[in-house]
């Protein structure tokens, strides 16, 4: 009896493993150039900004390299590498803790790390919803001590 429990509990444990693992593969729809916007709270006044913003992302190998321009805040352009780690089961330092297909055949992937926000610890929650014309990206802040986490800032894009 002890083995068969054990057994189940493997099997289980096995199928909710892979199913948070994520390949290069699933990242393909993310391939091309994006336009939307980017809103974010601002530190000094918590107030909601949004900026207009362009993104190109490509895939090489085994990473997913992007090109984020910003339209009305050229200086703040910038260039980022996704790297799939520890068998797909991180996005750079962050832990996958959700992949879920959604009903409108969206993908949704959910990561959490421990980091900093505004110079206080806590968790951040990154929300990736991406099919082939839609792609956001949520960050989520959870202060530590506190219960509640808050939309810090949003990516929104539509491929062209």
């Amino acid at each position: 009896m002890k083995a068969i429990l054990v057994s189940i509990y493997l099997f289980f444990t096995t199928i909710s493993i892979a199913q948070n693992t994520v390949q290069i593969s699933d990242l393909e729809l993310l391939k091309g150039n994006w336009s939307g916007e980017l809103m974010y709270i601002n530190y000094s006044d918590n107030r909601e900004v949004t900026l207009r913003s362009t993104l190109q992302i490509e895939i090489k190998k085994d990473k997913l390299i992007g090109k984020i321009g910003y339209t009305d805040e050229p200086s703040a352009n910038g260039k980022f590498v996704i790297k799939l780690k520890e068998n797909g089961t991180f996005i750079n330092n962050e832990e996958i803790i959700t992949k879920s297909k959604l009903d409108n055949n969206s993908l949704k992937i959910v990561t959490k790390y421990d980091g900093k926000d505004n110079d206080k610890p806590a968790t951040i929650f990154i929300t990736y919803v991406f099919d082939n014309t839609h792609f956001s990206m949520t960050k989520e802040v959870l202060f530590e001590n506190t219960t509640e986490r808050f939309v810090r800032n949003k990516y929104t894009y539509k491929k062209l």
